[in-house]
C-alpha cells in the first residue's frame, strides 16, 4: 500500500465552507435591505398608503428575487463541489493500492490553484486532476468535449499549469529534471480519447494505476526521497 499524506477531497471542504459563508452574507444583505425598505415604507405611509404598500411589495419582491438568484447559484456550486469531493475521495482510494514504494500527497496549493493528488515513485512524478463529470469525453482539435459540447473550463491548461509549476520547483530545489506527468482523470465519464493533448494523458479512473505503474521513466531512491521531501514542504505551506 502506498504512503498517503493528507486526505483526498479535503481542499474542497474549504471551498464549500467559503460558499456557505457567501450564502450567509447574502441572507444578511436581504434582512438589512428589508429593514431599510420597511423604514421607507413607514415614512411613505404618511403621504400615500396605496403607493407605499405597492412600493413596499415591489421592493421586497425585487430584493427577495435578487438574493434568491444569487443563493441558488451558490447552492448549485456547493452541490457540484460535493460531487467533486466524492470523485477525489474515490481516486484517493484507488491510489492507495499503489505499491509501498510510492507516496501519494493530496491537496497541494500552487499559484495556479489546488492540485488534487501528486504521486511520486520509481516511475516518476504524477500530477493528477480529478473530474467527476458524466457522459462521453472526446476531443476536437485539442478541445475537450462532453457529449459533443465544450467543457465549462480548460482542464488541460489547469493541470498543465500545475504540472509545470511542480516540475520547476523540483528543478530549483532538488536539481534534477524529473519526469512529471500530467494526468486528467474522469471518475464517471467514458473517455474516448486515444492520444495525449499537450502532453496531458486523459483517462478514465480504470486506467489510472496502469498509467502510473507502466511509465517507462525511473527515479532512484535518493531522487524519490528528495522529491518527496520537497512536496511535503509544499503541502505544509498549503495548510
Amino acid at each position: 500500500m502506498a504512503k498517503i499524506v493528507g486526505k483526498a477531497g479535503k481542499g474542497i471542504n474549504k471551498l464549500i465552507r467559503k460558499r456557505k459563508i457567501k450564502i450567509l452574507i447574502w441572507a444578511a444583505f436581504f434582512y438589512v435591505g428589508l429593514y431599510f425598505v420597511y423604514k421607507a415604507f413607514l415614512h411613505s405611509l404618511k403621504s400615500s398608503a396605496i403607493i407605499a404598500i405597492l412600493g413596499f411589495a415591489v421592493l421586497v419582491r425585487f430584493l427577495y428575487s435578487s438574493v434568491e438568484k444569487e443563493t441558488d447559484k451558490i447552492g448549485e456550486r456547493i452541490k457540484h463541489a460535493r460531487k467533486g469531493k466524492r470523485g477525489e475521495e474515490f481516486i484517493g482510494s484507488i491510489l492507495e493500492k499503489l505499491p509501498d514504494n510510492y507516496t501519494v500527497i493530496h491537496d497541494i496549493e500552487t499559484p495556479y490553484g489546488n492540485v488534487d493528488h501528486i504521486v511520486v515513485g520509481p516511475t516518476g512524478v504524477f500530477v493528477i486532476e480529478t473530474k467527476s463529470h458524466h457522459g462521453r469525453i472526446t476531443e476536437r482539435n485539442g478541445l475537450l468535449l462532453r457529449n459533443n459540447k465544450p467543457l465549462e473550463k480548460n482542464f488541460v491548461k489547469q493541470v498543465l499549469d500545475n504540472t509545470f509549476y511542480i516540475k520547476e520547483k523540483i528543478k530549483e530545489s532538488v536539481g534534477i529534471e524529473a519526469y512529471v506527468k500530467a494526468l486528467l482523470v474522469f471518475t464517471n465519464a467514458y473517455v474516448d480519447i486515444k492520444r495525449e493533448i499537450a502532453n496531458v494523458k486523459i483517462i478514465n479512473k480504470s486506467f489510472l494505476l496502469k498509467a502510473i505503474k507502466n511509465s517507462r521513466t525511473s527515479l532512484t531512491d535518493e531522487q524519490i526521497n528528495s522529491v518527496e521531501e520537497l512536496l511535503l514542504k509544499l503541502k505544509e505551506q498549503s495548510t
